[in-house]
This record gives structure tokens, sequence and C-alpha cells, in this order.
């Protein structure tokens, strides 16, 4: 009997690493180590040209012998990823080459977050205003637009919840309005951006459409893939 109990548990211990190991995907990984070399591997993992852009900044590297140290500049907003083609032996050599990563385009529109009836945050607007140079319009958008006039009041708050008038602008009656406020002219370190709706309460979306700092027939493509581009 004891004997029995034993083996039912080997067997049982099989299964659950068995299970485990097909969860976690073991084999495929085991297969990808041995299968493919470094860079490979890396791309599998980061992807080529997506958030990160490991495996395209690698790629560009080796095939551009790149010495130097371009600017990255991602419009994901992902943690720092200058590990993958940074020279530390020519750290402070200035270079006239930029990569772009997940670039969007001339334009882009984004969502403001909601965070009351009226009230409307840019997250993570100190990300964006490296990358764009203003607000070209705000759009509305709703089942239906208000009867009468209404206001929008943009204002930036501080840690220490120091409210700061920035535009306020008078609504007509229609979608979307111009306003074309530049990043360069609001103080926006360490400080949040909001957007309210005066005289009015009702279920609306904002939407921002930024103009992007970089046009790239501003200057020469080296190399592209999809929206990731080597220039200088």
């Amino acid at each position: 009997m004891q004997k029995i109990k034993k083996i039912n548990k080997h067997i049982l211990l099989v299964i659950l690493i068995i299970f485990f190991a097909i969860k976690i995907d073991f084999f495929k990984s085991f297969y990808n180590i041995f299968s493919k070399n470094y860079d490979e591997r890396i791309r599998i993992v980061y992807d080529f040209c997506f958030e990160e852009g490991i495996g395209y900044l690698r790629y560009i590297k080796k095939k551009f012998n790149i010495k130097d140290n371009p600017k990255i500049i991602n419009y994901v907003h992902v943690p720092n990823n200058n590990w993958a083609i940074i020279n530390t032996n020519t750290i402070n050599k200035k270079s006239n080459k930029i990569i772009f990563l997940n670039y969007p385009g001339p334009e882009k529109k984004i969502e403001l977050n909601k965070i009351k009836n009226n009230l409307y945050e840019f997250k993570d607007v100190e990300f964006y205003k490296d990358k764009y140079s203003k607000i070209k319009e705000i759009e509305i958008i709703s089942k239906s637009l208000p009867q009468e006039n209404f206001t929008i009041e943009i204002f930036t708050v501080d840690k220490s919840l120091n409210k700061k008038a920035v535009q306020k602008i008078n609504l007509l009656k229609s979608t979307n309005f111009p306003i074309n406020l530049s990043f360069d002219k609001i103080n926006l370190s360490e400080k949040k951006l909001f957007f309210k709706l005066d005289n009015i309460n009702d279920n609306f979306k904002l939407n921002l459409l930024l103009i992007n700092k970089y046009f790239l027939n501003q200057y020469k493509i080296i190399d592209k893939f999809k929206n990731c581009y080597l220039v200088k």
C-alpha cells in the first residue's frame, strides 16, 4: 500500500512538472536558447520594431557599424532602451544620427483621462512635450453637443496642489476647436495638466491633436522598418 502511494505521488509530481512546463513555454524557450543566436532571441523577447524596439536597435548597430551614440526618440513610454545600442567607449561623442521608434507621423490624437464629469487630465504630459511641439486642437466626442456656448479652462497643478491658469477658451457649438497651445509656453516640470469644462455636466470624451516636433522630410533617411527609422 505504501509503495502504491509513493508511485502515485511520483506520477502526480511528473504531471505537475509537465503541466507547468507547458504553461510557461519551457520547451519552446529551451528550443530558442539552443537553436537561435543572441540577436534572434532578443528579437523574440522584445519584438523587432515595437515598444522598446530592441531588435531594431541591435540590427542597425550591427548593419551600419554604429560606434557613436545616436539620440533615441521613442514615441511609446517604455523603460530606457539605450543599453541595446550604447557604446561606452565613446559615451560623450556626439552623433549626427537620430533613431525614431514607433514614429506616429506628423500628428497624433490622444484621449484625455477623465477624472470626473467635467475634469480631464493629460496623462504623461512631460513625456509627450519632448516629442510634440504643441496642442493643435481639442475634439469633443459626445452623442449630443451642448445647446449653449461653454468654456474650457486649462491649468496646471504642482505637487503642493498650487493651481496655475494656462488658458481659457470660449467654445461655440462644435466638435473641433483650434487652440494652438505650445508646450514651450507651459512650465510642466513636475506638474500635471488639466482641462475643465465649465457650465457643462455631461458624458463627454476629450481628445487632443498633437503636432510632432520631428518631421521626416527634414532628415535623410538611412534605414526604415515599418515605423522605426534611422536618420541624420
